[in-house]
Formats: structure tokens, C-alpha cells, sequence
């Protein structure tokens, strides 16, 4: 469905079976990149490392402390139109994502498309 390179972002919460979900999502990813959102029942980005290490190489996951963080790394790494950022995971970290994106101080304002 892409003809181009996937980046992911990624976040769960503490009670969430991460080996199904690693196992399909990670090794689609050229770039995986591991952060929390502000809710407290998330998961630190270091124990979604544990989880990842199994599905990619280390040196394709990056860890950001907050979805801003996640988000410019992502956005940063991935200006080829051919370049999909994908925000999954848990849905707080989805909805904390978009209100990123939308705010017009982040940076890329109506160029955000979601679906």
C-alpha cells in the first residue's frame, strides 16, 4: 500500500500484549521510534525497546521522551513525498499526536492530512 519508506511512531499502555503487535507493525518499519504519551498508564519508550529488539535492529529504533520529541525526529527524517509517518499504538498517543499536528505553531500546520 506505500511505495516508499514507513517510519513509526509508536507508544502503548503498561497492560497492552506488545508481541502481536510488534510481531505485524515493527518489521514494516524502516525507522521505529518509541515514546510515551502523557497519559500515566503508559509504557516508558526503554521498556517498549525490550519488546521491539526482537522484530528490528537497534539501530533503526529511536526512543523520545514525549510525541512532540517523536514527532520532529520522525518529521525530520522523513521529507520525501514518498515517506509515510505512521502515529499507532495506543489511542492517547494518537489523539495527543494530532493536536500536535494541528497546531499551527508545530511547524507543518495544513500540510497535516489525517485519516
Amino acid at each position: 500500500f506505500v511505495n516508499g519508506t514507513i517510519t513509526i511512531v509508536f507508544g502503548s499502555m503498561q497492560d497492552k500484549n506488545l508481541k502481536d503487535v510488534g510481531n505485524i507493525l515493527f518489521p514494516m518499519a524502516e525507522r521505529l521510534i518509541l515514546t510515551q504519551s502523557a497519559n500515566s498508564r503508559s509504557r516508558s519508550p526503554e521498556d517498549l525497546l525490550d519488546a521491539a529488539q526482537e522484530y528490528l535492529d537497534r539501530d533503526r529504533v529511536s526512543l523520545a521522551d514525549s510525541v512532540e520529541e517523536a514527532l520532529q525526529t520522525a518529521l525530520g527524517r522523513s521529507p520525501a513525498a514518498n515517506h509515510l509517518v505512521l502515529v499507532t499504538g495506543s489511542l492517547y498517543l494518537v489523539g495527543e499526536a494530532r493536536r500536535i499536528l494541528q497546531d499551527p505553531t508545530f511547524g507543518i500546520g495544513q500540510n497535516f492530512r489525517s485519516n
